[in-house]
């Protein structure tokens, strides 16, 4: 199991909040930010083995935590930045920096498809 039943119960819940605050126009592009503030709260409560978000059999003490909604920390500097929106499977390219970054997504694909099964099975 990737998370405790009311882990479980408490991100879908904040995944469908959002998504119907998208929905009904109450918040737009700070979607993004929620969702992003989501999937690091999420990450924190996570019962997965290290980074390759394999699940535990049971759970352990960090996953037992109660899932706690923390603002995405971005730290604001002078850097120039590139932002990229399309399927990470398509931006594949060792020879590019950004993919130093993207090698450690395998944890938040695998919540990312845990939040789908949930959504899909309206827990």
């Amino acid at each position: 199991m990737y998370f405790s039943d009311d882990n479980a119960k408490k991100i879908d819940a904040i995944r469908l909040k959002i998504e119907e605050w998208k929905r009904i126009g109450r918040i737009g592009a700070s979607m993004f930010f929620l969702l992003a503030s989501l999937l690091e709260s999420a990450d924190r409560v996570a019962n997965t083995a290290s980074m390759y978000g394999s699940f535990l059999k049971t759970l352990k003490p960090t996953a037992k935590a109660t899932l706690e909604l923390k603002p995405a920390y971005f730290q604001i500097n002078d850097n120039s930045h590139v932002v990229y929106q399309e399927d990470a499977n398509a931006l594949f390219n060792p020879s590019v920096e950004i993919f130093s970054i993207l090698t450690h997504r395998t944890i938040l694909d695998t919540m990312v498809r845990t939040i789908t099964y949930l959504h899909d099975c309206n827990l």
